[in-house]
């Protein structure tokens, strides 16, 4: 997933489209296409259909002179549309962007922004059509990113959705499940604010995800038993019609909400008061069994600071009172090998068992996202992390102001889980779209397994932000493997690392203890390297204004740097530092101050 990082850190740089009025609506244009790797060069792409993006930038722009029709990227069973962008410029989408028909569709690693739509959805699952009940679906949604969509204008239940979900009967599968997975929904609109005379109903159908039957608006006559899950997926300032996030219609089976954050999520019908509406901010439901699915089975270790009611059941005339099961986000959280996540509250009588849990139920709220001045205020968190050894999948920080604080260098242990299936060598990363991110890590030990000698990636990635480690200290568990992932792989600028500790780290002739890549910059005070073997034990490329490595007071013992036996690779001093500046030289020297303790 290091790549995907890459796509989405150069590509937030696109600004939110003008509005469009109606009469500038078409279906003609031109389809670009670009590679996502350094420097774009759009090209006209005048095949049809619309092949599968993977691997590409896409946008689209309106022109009625256009020698392309809208038209949705085509994916096959079997095939992965992964690691792309698309965005549109200067008109309306009325065609869904990817229809499923057949129940199977993996969509993953994308940013889709900056799109406007017309009763129609961005994504059209219709699940399985075969007759029969040998069919098995599925859907998966992974690391998918959309930001900037209008749901613009629909008539009356005509759905107009990010994602809408249409679940057929039971007799055309013998199951059928759809995964949404750490996905992220940011800056969804609904409504045409543009249009004085536009007004909502009770029966309008705007959403973020609605989830529905076949049939619908009719009354539902199918049976259907899906399985849907959402997990560590985040709703940062959506707007829909009865909810800002979740629209579950009718008996579709079984939909579980896990750990999934909702931020400033907001149900249009309760801002405006629309009449006979029933409205929440983060999920609604309708149905015969919509007050059997408000219990803890199906929603768990999901947080919100949305406005109540933040659950609304059509049945209910109670608004709110299954609010309880997406309770507020806490700004200090408590993580105990003895704490518990399935009951776990996070408070020191009630701890969390791990702390993935704890950083994945953080307020993610970005200040550059939320639309009013008061919520713009920064929140900051705590976890505070108990004595032990504490084995964690990747542990990937959302919010923007955290610490992590634990009771002490070899008392807090963290280690990598080896049985991760998509990061088994990272134990912590920032997320990519937590550019403005303030982390400080106090107090802990971080152990790193051996993972493979064909994984790669660092134990600790700092993409961006600002990051500040006091009194930590990085060991191997198994120094006897030679690794080729390195402790900590630097890619921000304002990298600070305080009286930390590297010891017993044996890595390959091609890996170092630190690395800085371009961009990177990292000051190091007070630090103890001891035992450390491979390619160097930190290795800087300084390639932009203002990187800096910094070093006072550290000390190297017992250090060994192999050559590298690849030639572009810098290696065989403790310290090596390059640059790949390509202009002017004598305007952009490095500088070197060596200083003794």
């Amino acid at each position: 997933m290091r790549f995907f990082y890459l796509l989405l850190s150069c590509c937030f740089i696109f600004k939110q489209q003008a509005a469009v009025s109606s009469n500038d609506i078409t279906e003609n244009g031109f389809l670009y296409q670009a590679d996502n790797s350094g420097q774009l060069t759009w090209t006209i792409y005048t095949s049809s259909p619309w092949p599968i993006p993977t691997g590409k930038n896409w946008k689209f722009e309106y022109d009625i002179a256009g020698t392309n029709q809208i038209d949705a990227f085509e994916v096959l069973i079997g095939q992965i549309a992964n690691n792309f962008i698309y965005f549109e410029i200067g008109g309306v989408r009325t065609k869904p962007l990817f229809i499923a028909d057949n129940g199977s569709l993996h969509i993953e690693s994308n940013f889709i922004h900056d799109i406007i739509l017309d009763d129609c959805s961005l994504i059209e699952l219709n699940g399985p059509t075969l007759s029969g009940s040998a069919s098995i679906a599925e859907v998966e949604l992974n690391f998918c990113y959309f930001e900037r969509i209008t749901l613009r204008n629909s008539p009356d239940f005509h759905p107009c959705c990010v994602v809408i979900v249409r679940v057929p009967d039971i007799g055309n599968y013998s199951s059928y499940s759809i995964s949404f997975f750490s996905c992220i929904f940011v800056n969804i609109q609904a409504g045409n604010t543009d249009d004085p005379t536009f007004h909502m109903t009770s029966s309008s159908d705007y959403a973020p995800v609605m989830i529905t039957y076949s049939e619908y608006p009719a009354v539902q006559t199918s049976q259907c038993n899906c399985n849907i899950r959402f997990e560590e997926t985040r709703f940062i300032s959506t707007h829909g019609s009865h909810t800002g996030a979740i629209d579950i219609r009718g008996e579709i089976g079984s939909v579980i909400i896990y750990r999934t954050t909702f931020s400033k999520t907001i149900a249009e019908d309760g801002v405006i008061y629309t009449p006979d509406a029933v409205y929440g901010n983060c999920v609604y439901a309708s149905g015969s069994d919509d007050v059997m699915r408000m219990t803890s089975e199906f929603i768990y270790l999901c947080r919100s600071d949305s406005d109540a009611p933040k659950i609304a059941v059509q049945s209910s005339l109670d608004f709110g009172a299954f609010d309880n099961l997406i309770p507020d986000y806490k700004s200090t959280l408590v993580v105990s090998e003895m704490g518990s996540d399935s009951i776990g509250t996070g408070s020191e009588l009630n701890p969390l068992r791990t702390i993935n849990t704890a950083v994945t139920v953080s307020n993610p709220k970005k200040a550059s996202f939320v639309e009013k001045i008061a919520d713009q205020n920064e929140y900051p968190i705590t976890v505070i992390i108990k004595a032990g050894l504490y084995i964690e999948h990747r542990i990937k920080v959302f919010s923007e102001r955290m610490t992590l604080k634990g009771e002490g260098v070899d008392i807090t242990r963290l280690r990598n889980d080896i049985s991760d299936s998509f990061n088994p060598s990272v134990l912590l990363s920032i997320e990519p779209d937590n550019v403005g991110c303030k982390l400080d890590i106090i107090d802990l030990t971080f152990e790193q397994v051996f993972a493979g000698p064909s994984v790669k990636d660092s134990l600790f990635i700092t993409q961006y932000g600002e990051v500040n480690l006091q009194r930590c200290s990085f060991k191997q568990v198994n120094p006897s493997n030679k690794h080729e992932s390195s402790f900590i792989q630097i890619n921000n600028k304002d990298a600070v690392l305080n009286n930390v500790i590297f010891t017993d780290g044996n890595f390959n002739s091609e890996t170092t203890a630190i690395e800085i890549v371009p961009g990177g910059g990292l000051k190091l005070d007070s630090c103890n390297f001891t035992d450390i073997i491979g390619s160097a034990v930190i290795r800087a490329v300084l390639s932009d204004t203002f990187t800096d490595l910094i070093l006072r007071d550290c000390k190297f013992q017992n250090c060994q740097s192999n050559p590298s036996s690849q030639p572009n690779i810098p290696s065989g001093s403790t310290i090596v530092i390059s640059s790949s500046y390509s202009s002017n030289f004598l305007n952009q020297k490095i500088q070197s101050f060596l200083k003794s303790p």
